[in-house]
């Protein structure tokens, strides 16, 4: 990794991403608000959140990419107000 690409990273990890360029390559040709897909048999997926009483919900997931080098730069989510379902790490 050259001193760029590594100078490029660290600002992304520490700052966020800024939306303009690619932190892998430095391309400005994002392609945003792309849908996940999955066949039928396979169910939905994306984040779960907690529904209305016992009942199950996930949300959708959206990907922003790089058409220049394909690095999938920002993943999310449209709708943030949800009961989201945390699984619970004990330490050891």
């Amino acid at each position: 990794m050259s001193d760029q690409e590594f100078a490029s990273t660290t600002v992304f990890h520490q700052s966020g991403w800024s939306g303009k360029r690619c932190p892998a390559c430095g391309g400005s040709d994002i392609v945003t608000c792309l849908e996940f897909g999955l066949g039928a048999e396979v169910g939905t997926f994306g984040l779960k959140y907690k529904a209305i009483g016992v009942f199950r919900g996930t949300e959708k997931l959206h990907a922003d990419l790089c058409n220049a080098c394909g690095t999938v730069v920002r993943l999310y989510v449209t709708e943030t107000k949800r009961n989201w379902i945390q699984r619970v790490v004990k330490k050891k």
